[in-house]
């Protein structure tokens, strides 16, 4: 047995080591392949717009995914960076880390930087039909704007496909880690679990700095809460990017 603060342990706990406090990290408490925290240093040199920039982990998402009667698990390390003076906002970014037996990598996993692309509530998603997208019987979702918001022309507009054919989103149950108070560590009361739908979609394309092809991945997750198991939308966030080589991901 533990406590949540060792207090009120007798003579006989103390001398059989019962009731310890537990001063285990609540980061090693989750799916964490890499075993990092909340604050720590990143550094991510797959493009060369981020090289040079130092990258902390803002926070972490834990993620199950419940397909049958198995449970999937993936982690994200939400990372951001200050941009340099003049040159805007801060710049985040999401490495996800998918486990994969087939990987070479000793840790197992696959590697992606995510980029967010744009959020929006319900409105928004109710005033362009954006459920409709989602229901698309063939699984294709276009981009049909920048991050900008300006319009991309009809016949260079991104287009994406379900991964695997799937049509319906997948249900996540989510844990999130952030150290809300500013103390640099992450209290049990500082935790956060979240429900999500996921929408997964994928495409090929060419690199222009390489001219190499390679995979680039779109999510759209929605943010819902459930009340009598009716999913009410909190607000949707569309992510894109690719797959990363682990050695171009450092962890401090």
């Amino acid at each position: 047995m533990s406590s949540a603060n060792g207090k009120g342990r007798t003579l006989f706990e103390m001398l059989t080591g019962r009731n310890k406090r537990d001063l285990t990290a609540q980061e090693l408490k989750v799916h964490n392949p890499l075993q990092a925290k909340v604050g720590w240093s990143v550094a991510v040199n797959y493009e060369a717009d981020l090289s040079g920039l130092k990258f902390y982990v803002e926070s972490i998402w834990a993620w199950e995914t419940r397909i049958g009667d198995r449970t999937f698990f993936h982690t994200d390390y939400n990372l951001k960076a200050v941009a340099a003076v003049g040159q805007g906002q801060p710049v985040r970014l999401k490495l996800r880390l998918i486990p994969d037996e087939e990987s070479p990598h000793e840790l197992g996993h696959r590697f992606q930087v995510l980029r967010p692309y744009m959020d929006f509530g319900w409105r928004f998603a109710e005033e362009n039909n954006f459920l409709d997208v989602l229901a698309d019987e063939e699984g294709v979702f276009k981009i049909l704007a920048d991050r900008d918001g300006n319009p991309i022309d009809e016949d260079k507009q991104p287009t994406y496909w379900r991964v695997d054919d799937v049509r319906d989103p997948y249900r996540c149950e989510v844990t999130i880690l952030d150290d809300r108070d500013g103390d640099g560590s992450v209290q049990k009361d500082e935790l956060r679990h979240a429900d999500y739908l996921v929408w997964d979609y994928h495409r090929d394309t060419t690199d222009d700095a390489t001219g190499q092809t390679f995979r680039e991945f779109l999510n759209v997750e929605e943010e819902v809460e459930y009340a009598d198991d009716q999913a009410q939308c909190l607000g949707f966030t569309i992510y894109t990017g690719r797959e990363v080589e682990p050695f171009q991901v450092s962890v401090v």
